[in-house]
């Protein structure tokens, strides 16, 4: 919970956020930003989301 009141204090309208899975199914936050980089870049974002929906169906 203290992550979210750290996350909360970010001066941005838009933040992202990236998270890895630990090895005992644990998720830890590896970086917050603002934003201004984030982004799919050349990605289709259906590809993306879709491959996504996938990984977290089959790693519960």
């Amino acid at each position: 919970m203290d992550d979210v009141v750290h996350l909360a204090r970010v001066h941005s309208p838009f933040v992202s956020l990236e998270l890895a899975r630990l090895e005992d199914g644990n998720w830890e936050i590896v970086e917050v930003g603002d934003g201004q980089v984030s982004g799919l870049r050349d990605m289709d974002p259906i590809a993306f989301f879709r491959a996504l929906g996938i990984a977290l169906d089959s790693n519960p």
